[in-house]
């Protein structure tokens, strides 16, 4: 049965219903129905009755799923499918910013050039590093990436991870602690409906502000310390300190300079964060702003401050474009977030993955590309090791057993998800919390 759900079409979202929004980002519901039916229509079968959601057999058919999955992994084909899918993404990513490179103009600005470098940036971050550290290629010999070796010790950061993100807080704050955590107020780092009354407390009643300062700088100011501040305070959680909502760089420094409340960790652990995060930028601003401009500058004569400066605009517009293809994977007033906790691969886990995510809608590999093929979301949450193509392979099975099952499943535009996660950012939308059965 699984296998012939392959054919199924792909598209189709569900239609979100308004909510009163307040300044949490978040609504409490009183009960598992109560959370879903204030935020999506009923699902429908493609017959027009009514489908009854049983998250015990979803479960079931989801487990089901993933091993007919596992099982096609290891097939001569499939491999070849996948190391073809991964060739071009990297080769996209090498050809975008060499090019980008070689066409940066000796006087003035070229935009052509900075877009080049910035969309590169983008697929070798969510493209290629984000499957590799999920060890979505360990089991393909044709792919030359293992999770073993990517970004480990000093030469492999510089050569696969040149980045302002620490691989080993990555790896803790989004493979760990976001998958097996997905939308868990006090344990996901990157539920955005739980940190709206941090941004509402800095934003001096324009949360606007914080929000485009978000997406022009979150890679360098939010991802890597809350990656880090995430790892440490991992190292010292049954000491029973009370930790933010969420560790942005200004509430690192707060924490070693400003009063701190009750219950705080001490400010020596602030200082390490602050320490590790410095020293991730170093690295990343000396190999990509030192090092590789000066070496193409010499080898090609194009002046190296040129080179320097579309670097940078290539890092402010990959800024814009992950944040707008990231931030609003599992934001909006029609997905859900949760209280309590989940085993993994469980019947709710599947559930929440669907549920607590949203996918986007894509018509060919260019855009699954250019979205780092964040798009199938849902299929990523539900089997985090799946890789590019394998994602892609999943949808339309993923979605016929949401169908068969009564969990909806939400498509939509980007656009259309990035308003959403504003209006829930900005305390105009809120989320509803489905507690644990």
């Amino acid at each position: 049965m699984l296998t012939q759900l392959s054919s199924s079409p792909r598209g189709g979202s569900t239609a979100p219903v308004s909510v009163k929004a307040t300044t949490h980002g978040l609504h409490p519901c009183e009960d598992d129905t109560t959370a879903i039916s204030t935020r999506s229509r009923d699902p429908v079968s493609k017959s027009g009755h009514q489908v009854t959601t049983n998250t015990e057999t979803f479960g079931a058919d989801m487990r089901k799923l993933s091993r007919l999955l596992r099982e096609t992994q290891g097939t001569a084909a499939y491999r070849v499918h996948d190391s073809i899918h991964y060739a071009l993404t990297a080769g996209a990513y090498y050809a975008m910013f060499i090019f980008g490179l070689l066409s940066v103009p000796a006087v003035g600005t070229s935009a052509f050039s900075a877009m080049l470098l910035s969309t590169a940036v983008f697929l070798r971050f969510a493209g290629i590093s984000h499957a590799a550290m999920h060890r979505s290629y360990d089991t393909n010999p044709l792919v030359p990436v293992h999770s073993r070796r990517y970004a480990r010790g000093l030469v492999r950061r510089l050569t696969d991870w040149v980045d302002s993100i620490d691989p080993h807080g990555w790896n803790i704050e989004h493979n760990h602690l976001h998958h097996f955590a997905l939308g868990e107020g006090d344990r996901d780092p990157d539920c955005v409906a739980h940190q709206v009354s941090h941004f509402a407390r800095i934003s001096g009643g324009y949360p606007t502000i914080p929000f485009v300062v978000s997406c022009l700088l979150w890679k360098l100011v939010y991802y890597p310390v809350n990656n880090i501040e995430r790892e440490e305070r991992e190292l010292v959680q049954d000491k029973g300190y009370v930790f933010p909502v969420v560790c942005t760089l200004d509430v690192a420094v707060a924490g070693i300079v400003g009063k701190l409340p009750t219950g705080s960790p001490p400010r020596h652990f602030y200082a390490r964060v602050l320490w590790r995060w410095s020293v991730s930028m170093c690295v990343y601003v000396l190999a990509r702003y030192v090092v590789l401009a000066h070496a193409v500058s010499y080898a090609i004569g194009t002046p190296a401050a040129a080179l320097q400066w579309h670097l940078f605009m290539a890092e402010m517009c990959s800024n814009v474009h992950s944040f707008v293809v990231i931030a609003p994977n599992h934001t909006g007033g029609d997905l859900c977030v949760f209280e309590g906790r989940v085993a993994a691969n469980s019947d709710e886990f599947f559930e929440r993955a669907v549920r607590g995510s949203a996918n986007y809608t894509s018509y060919n590999y260019v855009t699954d590309t250019l979205m780092g093929y964040l798009n199938f979301q849902i299929e990523h949450h539900s089997f985090p090791w799946l890789s590019m193509y394998g994602q892609r392979r999943a949808q339309p099975m993923v979605r016929a057993l949401c169908e068969k099952h009564g969990i909806p499943y939400t498509e939509e535009h980007v656009l259309i998800r990035f308003v959403k996660m504003y209006r829930v950012f900005t305390g105009r939308d809120v989320q509803a919390v489905k507690k644990k059965v």
